[in-house]
This record gives C-alpha cells, sequence and structure tokens, in this order.
C-alpha cells in the first residue's frame, strides 16, 4: 500500500495514505473506514484489486465503503 501511496502523491495536492481492506477477512472495510475516520481522513478513493474486475464489483466495494461511513457516522469514534 505505501508503494501505490507513493505513487499517486505526486499526482495529487493532498497528503495520500494507503489503506487495505477486504470483504472476507480482517481488516474488512467498516474496520478501516472506522480507522480512516479515526485517523482523520476526509476523502476516501477507492481502488479495488480483485482477481476477476468487473464494473458491478467495483460499484459494490464502492458501496461497502459508503455504508460503513453512513453506519460509522450514526456512531462517535
Amino acid at each position: 500500500m505505501k508503494a501505490l501511496a507513493s505513487i499517486l502523491q505526486p499526482h495529487l495536492s493532498e497528503t495520500v495514505e494507503g489503506y487495505t481492506a477486504y470483504k472476507h477477512t480482517s481488516p474488512f472495510v467498516e474496520e478501516t473506514v472506522a480507522q480512516m475516520l479515526s485517523d482523520g481522513v476526509t476523502k476516501i478513493i477507492t481502488i479495488p484489486f480483485k482477481p476477476i474486475h468487473t464494473k458491478s464489483g467495483n460499484i459494490y466495494y464502492q458501496s461497502l465503503v459508503r455504508n460503513a461511513i453512513r453506519n460509522l457516522k450514526r456512531i462517535s469514534l
């Protein structure tokens, strides 16, 4: 993740930090989003890395992140 962050950093004005999240194993998406919010992250860019690349699969991961943000905003971190 650090290698990807270092590649993206020159192209973005914000500080880039890489996080990893998984659907079926820890760290799960909601755990990672909770950590990101705790770290003060205000912008999230998702880049799914999966063995089978599909538009619907990528949208699914983005929806997991959106739902986690909604759920976590309801509780205090």
